[in-house]
C-alpha cells in the first residue's frame, strides 16, 4: 500500500478539531482558507469566518532576521459577501489577483497593485441568490499565455554544476486579451466562466453540465487543468461517488488577431461547450485487509496537467486524476492516495458502419479520439490527515500537508517520497540535487499533539505558515536536517546544499517568484565560505554574464531582472541590520542597484533632450536627488582611492597588498571601478551629469528675466534648476577630472581584457565583485589608477574641501556617525531626497529601501513610475504605517 507513518492519535478519541476539518474537507472540494501568492502575499480568512486579511515576510531594518508582520485587512469582504461566511480564497497564477468565495459561491475579486499589504476589491460578487446548490465543488485560476522555465535536476560533473533548464509555454486556453479568467462548478451542476473585461470588471458565461436527478447527482469536489489541444479537463466527483470526466471548450466569440493587446473590445456572448468523456462509477480506494474502505470519504480532487517537466528531458506525464480519501486505520485517521491517468487513444468507426450508404470511392474508416481512463494500481496510505496539496516545480513534484505540520514531497509519476536523508529511491548523491529535500532540508518533525486547520506553503515551498485552532498563525522555515553544514566534515553535502539554493532560486528569478522565502532558510546557515560559494552558483544557474567591458550600457545592464535579482541576493546575505556596518560585498551590489537607478533617470533625460523636446518640470525636479546623489558617490569613490593610494604607499604594483588594504579598510572604490558593469554604469552616469549641467546653465542664462518677470511655474521652474546647478557647483569634484581618471581605467581594463577568452573575462568579473580579489591581469590597471590617476587628481583638485564634504548620507561609510545619521533620517530611496516628517511611506520587504509614497494622480517621469510597483532591488513595496 505504500508508506506507513507513525501513528499520531493511537486509540486515543480523535479531537473534536481533527473531525471538524474531516467534515469541512469531506462536504466542500471548495475549502482552502488560507493561501500564499506567487507574489509573496499570504491571505487567509479570519477566524469569525467572515473577512480575509493578508500577512507577508519582511527583513526586519533592526537586525536583518525575517519575521512576520501582522494582519492587514481586505476591505470591503464583508459588505460584497453580505457578512456571509468565506469558504475558498484562492490566488491566480502571476499571484496579483485574489478570488475570495462565500458559501453560496458568490465570487469577489481583489488585487495588489502597488503593495503587498493594500489590496484593492475592484470586483464585487455577483447577484447570485443565496442558493446551498449554487456553493463552488471546485474553483481554478486558467493559464495566461506566457512561458516559464523548467530546471531539470542539477548535476555536479569535472566542470562543477550544472543547472540546466527548458522554456515551455503555459497550456491553453486562455483570455484573447490576455487578461485573467477562471472557472468554476457548483454543488447543483453549474459550470461558471468568469472573465474580465474592460475596467477590471469581470463577466459570467454560464453552462450546465447534466441534470441533477436526486440528491446523489450533487457534486462535492471538482478540479480543472488545462490540456493540451486548447481545452479544459474538468474532473467532477458526486455524493454517490461516481468520478465523471469532461471535456471544456470555449468559444470566446472573437476573431482572432496577432495581437491580443490590440482587441479593444471585450469579448461577449462567451459560450461554454462540454463533452463528457468518462465515468468511473465506483471511485473509491481499494480494500484492504483490516480496513473499512467503504466508510472512506473524498477530501481533495487534484487534476495534474500533462507536462514534458520530468527529471528526464523527454519525459511525458499524461493527464493524472489524484484522489485523497479519509478513512480510519486502527482508530486513527489515515489518507488514502488513489491516482488514475486519462490516456488518448485513436478509435475508429465499426465496419458495420460501412453498410449505412453507399460511399464514393474508397475512402477509409475516420478515425476519431476516444478517451481510456486508466486507474493506477497500487494506492498509497498515510497514516496522517492529509489536508493540502501543493505542485512544485510545474507539477514535477507533489507536496503533501498534513495536519500536525508535516510535508511530504514525492515524485509525481509514482509518488515515491523525497527524504532529506538517503533511501532506496532516491538516494542522496553528491553529484545530483533534485530539489531542496533530496539536498538535505526539510521542516522540523512536528511536536505531539501539533493540530493545524489550515496551511500553505510559500512559492518555492521552503516555508509554510499554519493556522492554528485558536486562529493564530505562525511561520515554520525548512531546517537542514543532516548536521552542521559545515564543508570540513563533508564538503559534498555543502555544495549539494549550496547548488540547491541556487536551483531554487534561479528558477524563481526566470518565473517572477518572490524569493523572499529562500532568503529565509539561507540566513541561519551564513559564513562567509558559504556566501561566496553560494552566489557564485546562482551566477551560474543564472547564467548571469557579468562582462560589460566590449559594451556601451544596453537593455542587459539597465532592465535585467535576473541581474537585480542576483544583486538583491549578495546585498541581502551580508544584511546585519541597521546598526552594523556594510559588509564590502554587500556594498558592491548595493551601489550596482543605486546606479541602476540613476541611469534610468538620467537615460530619460537624455533621450528628451535628444528629442529636441523641453524638459518639465515633472521631469527636473526628480533629477535633483539622484545628481546629488551621483556626484557625492563619485567624490565618495575619489575619496577612497585617494586613501587607498595613502595606505598602500609604493606598493602600488603588489596587487595581493592592496587588495587586503581595500578589504580591511572596507573600501568599495577600488572594486567599482575595476568591475565592468558598476564602472560602465558609472561612465554613463557620468555622461548623464554632464549633459544635466550644461542642459541646466544654458536654461537657467536665456530665464534670467523670469524670477521677477515670468509666471508662477516658470520661476519655480528657474529655481528648480538653480537648485540643480548649485548641486554642481558645491561638489569638490569636477566633471571632466573624474571622466578623464574613469576613462583611463576603462582603456587599461580593456587592453588587459583583449587577449583573455570570454570564460576568463567571466571568471576575473566574478573574482572581483565575489571575492573582492584583483585579477592578476588587471594588476597593471590598479598600479595605473593609484599611481598616475592619483596624482593627477590630486594635483587638480581641493583635497581640503573633499576632506569636509558631507558624504555620510550615502550610507557607504562605517563610522559610529555615519551608522548613526543613517537611523536618524529617512532618505527616499528612489528619489535619493529626505523625507519629511509625517509623509506617508513605503518600505521595501527585502533591502528595507524607504519611498516616499506619492499618489497616483500626482505626475511623475516615466522612470519614477516603473519604480512604484517593485522596488527598484526586484522586490515588493509594502506601505508603511
Amino acid at each position: 500500500m505504500g508508506d506507513v507513518h507513525p501513528d499520531e492519535f493511537g486509540s486515543q478519541p480523535i479531537p473534536r478539531v481533527v473531525q471538524e476539518k474531516l467534515d469541512q474537507l469531506r462536504l466542500y472540494g471548495c475549502n482552502q482558507l488560507i493561501s500564499w501568492s506567487k507574489l509573496g502575499c499570504i491571505a487567509y480568512v479570519t477566524p469569525d469566518g467572515t473577512g480575509v486579511e493578508t500577512r507577508h515576510i519582511m527583513c526586519n531594518p533592526k537586525d536583518g532576521k525575517w519575521i512576520l508582520t501582522e494582519g492587514y485587512p481586505v476591505h470591503h469582504v464583508a459588505r460584497a459577501h453580505d457578512g456571509q461566511q468565506i469558504a475558498h480564497i484562492s490566488w491566480n497564477a502571476m499571484g496579483t489577483e485574489l478570488a475570495i468565495i462565500d458559501i453560496f459561491g458568490r465570487v469577489s475579486f481583489s488585487a495588489v497593485y502597488m503593495s503587498v499589504n493594500v489590496l484593492q476589491c475592484y470586483q464585487a460578487q455577483f447577484t447570485d441568490p443565496e442558493d446551498d446548490l449554487g456553493g463552488l465543488a471546485g474553483f481554478w485560476w486558467m493559464n495566461t499565455d506566457k512561458q516559464y522555465a523548467v530546471f531539470r535536476p542539477a548535476v555536479n560533473d569535472e566542470k562543477g554544476w550544472r543547472y540546466p533548464a527548458v522554456q515551455q509555454k503555459n497550456l491553453p486556453p486562455y483570455h484573447p486579451q490576455s487578461k485573467t479568467a477562471c472557472l468554476g462548478l457548483t454543488r447543483g451542476g453549474t459550470l461558471k466562466l468568469y472573465y474580465q473585461g474592460d475596467q477590471n470588471r469581470f463577466f459570467e458565461s454560464t453552462q450546465e453540465l447534466e441534470g441533477c436527478m436526486s440528491l446523489e447527482d450533487l457534486y462535492s469536489h471538482a478540479s480543472f487543468s488545462s490540456d493540451k489541444d486548447n481545452t479544459v479537463i474538468l474532473a467532477a466527483y458526486t455524493l454517490s461517488k461516481k468520478l465523471r470526466i469532461y471535456r471544456i471548450s470555449i468559444d470566446w466569440n472573437m476573431l482572432p488577431q496577432a495581437n491580443p493587446q490590440q482587441l479593444s473590445v471585450p469579448p461577449s456572448n462567451v459560450r461554454l461547450i462540454v463533452k463528457r468523456l468518462k465515468v468511473e462509477n465506483l471511485a473509491s480506494p481499494a480494500e484492504v485487509s483490516n480496513m473499512d474502505m467503504s466508510k472512506a470519504f473524498l477530501t481533495h480532487l487534484e487534476v495534474m496537467p500533462p507536462t514534458f517537466s520530468g527529471p528526464n528531458v523527454h519525459q511525458y506525464f499524461p493527464t493524472t486524476i489524484l484522489a485523497i480519501y479519509s478513512v480510519m486505520n486502527m482508530l486513527t485517521p489515515s489518507s488514502v492516495i488513489v491516482r488514475w491517468v486519462l490516456r488518448e487513444t485513436q478509435g475508429s468507426l465499426h465496419p458495420s458502419f460501412d453498410q449505412l450508404g453507399v460511399r464514393r470511392g474508397s475512402v477509409s474508416t475516420p478515425n476519431t479520439k476516444e478517451f481510456e481512463l486508466h486507474r493506477i494500481p497500487e494506492d498509497l496510505l498515510i497514516d496522517n490527515v492529509i489536508i493540502g496539496v501543493t505542485h512544485l516545480q510545474y507539477c514535477v513534484d507533489i507536496k503533501f500537508a498534513c495536519i500536525d505540520g508535516s510535508v511530504q514531497t514525492r515524485d509525481r509519476s509514482n509518488l515515491k517520497l523525497f527524504t532529506p536523508h538517503p533511501n532506496n529511491y532516491h538516494e542522496c548523491s553528491a553529484n545530483v540535487v533534485f530539489n531542496m529535500v533530496h539536498a538535505g532540508f526539510d521542516f522540523p518533525a512536528p511536536a505531539p499533539g501539533d493540530i493545524y486547520t489550515g496551511l500553505s506553503l510559500s512559492p518555492n515551498g521552503t516555508v509554510m505558515v499554519v493556522s492554528l485552532p485558536d486562529g493564530s498563525i505562525k511561520m515554520i522555515p525548512m531546517e537542514y536536517q543532516r548536521g552542521p553544514l559545515d564543508p570540513k566534515m563533508n564538503f559534498a553535502n555543502f555544495t549539494a546544499a549550496t547548488a540547491a539554493f541556487a536551483h531554487i532560486h534561479a528558477s524563481g528569478c526566470n518565473n517572477m517568484v518572490n524569493n523572499d522565502d529562500v532568503l529565509m532558510v539561507i540566513r541561519p546557515l551564513r559564513s562567509d565560505f558559504f556566501n561566496k560559494v553560494l552566489i557564485t552558483e546562482v551566477h551560474k544557474a543564472l547564467s548571469l554574464k557579468m562582462d560589460f567591458t566590449p559594451e556601451t550600457p544596453n537593455e542587459r545592464l539597465f532592465r535585467n531582472p535576473v541581474l537585480q535579482r542576483s544583486l538583491s541576493l549578495q546585498t541581502s546575505i551580508y544584511n546585519e541590520g541597521e546598526n552594523a556596518p556594510m559588509r564590502l560585498e554587500a556594498k558592491l551590489a548595493w551601489i550596482f542597484l543605486h546606479l541602476r537607478i540613476a541611469s534610468l533617470g538620467f537615460g530619460t533625460t537624455i533621450n528628451t533632450l535628444q528629442r529636441g523636446e523641453e524638459l518639465k518640470i515633472e521631469s527636473i525636479h526628480p533629477l535633483l536627488g539622484i545628481s546629488r546623489w551621483s556626484m557625492d558617490l563619485i567624490a565618495f569613490i575619489v575619496d577612497d582611492i585617494f586613501q587607498l593610494a595613502r595606505s598602500v604607499g609604493d606598493r602600488v604594483n603588489d596587487r595581493e597588498y592592496v587588495r587586503s588594504i581595500a578589504v580591511k579598510t572596507n573600501s568599495p572604490a577600488i572594486f567599482v571601478l575595476l568591475c565592468s558593469g558598476t564602472r560602465v554604469l558609472t561612465r554613463y552616469n557620468s555622461r548623464g551629469l554632464r549633459q544635466t549641467e550644461n542642459t541646466t546653465a544654458a536654461h537657467i542664462n536665456a530665464q534670467q528675466t523670469l524670477l521677477h518677470m515670468g509666471t508662477q511655474a516658470e520661476q519655480n521652474h528657474l529655481q528648480i534648476l538653480r537648485s540643480l546647478k548649485a548641486i554642481f557647483d558645491a561638489s569638490p569634484v569636477r566633471l571632466l577630472q573624474f571622466e578623464k581618471m574613469i576613462g583611463e581605467v576603462s582603456t587599461a581594463c580593456s587592453a588587459a581584457y583583449h587577449t583573455l577568452t570570454e570564460v576568463e573575462r567571466l571568471t576575473c568579473e566574478r573574482e572581483i565583485f565575489i571575492n573582492n580579489d584583483i585579477p592578476i591581469v588587471l594588476g597593471p590597471a590598479v598600479e595605473k589608477l593609484l599611481r598616475d590617476a592619483q596624482a593627477l587628481m590630486k594635483s587638480e583638485m581641493d583635497l581640503a574641501n573633499l576632506y569636509f564634504h558631507d558624504l555620510s548620507w550615502l550610507g557607504l561609510d562605517d563610522d559610529i556617525k555615519s551608522i548613526a545619521a543613517r537611523r536618524s533620517r529617512k532618505l527616499d530611496s528612489i528619489r535619493k531626497t529626505e523625507i519629511a516628517e509625517g509623509r506617508p511611506l513605503r518600505q521595501c520587504t527585502r533591502c528595507c529601501s524607504v519611498t516616499e509614497d506619492f499618489t497616483t494622480s500626482r505626475q511623475m517621469s516615466n522612470w519614477l513610475v516603473s519604480l512604484q510597483r517593485m522596488c527598484f532591488c526586484g522586490s515588493l513595496w509594502m506601505v508603511k504605517n
